[in-house]
């Protein structure tokens, strides 16, 4: 099944990779059943968002991984922000 079709990025991009997958294409790839975690995902997953100009960034990563260890048990999770350039 086909779920998205794009040109490739630019060459100065901040992602460069030579496939793409969707989630359920990667989990069967992986043999990975249920729900993907730090366990079977190998942190290959990249989410990107668009903060507001005058964002402080220093304050914007504490919050960031605040709320992302507020759920669940497994170990602290210490995500950043890298800029992206596409």
């Amino acid at each position: 099944m086909v779920v998205g079709i794009f040109e490739g990025t630019p060459a100065n991009s901040s992602i460069q990779f030579d496939m793409v997958f969707s989630f359920d294409a990667f989990k069967e790839i992986m043999t990975i059943t249920g729900t993907l975690s730090a366990q079977n995902s190998y942190g290959l997953f990249h989410t990107y968002l668009i903060l507001k100009k005058g964002t402080d960034l220093s304050l914007f990563d504490a919050k960031l991984s605040t709320f992302i260890n507020s759920y669940g048990s497994g170990p602290a999770r210490h995500l950043f922000l890298k800029r992206y350039i596409g």
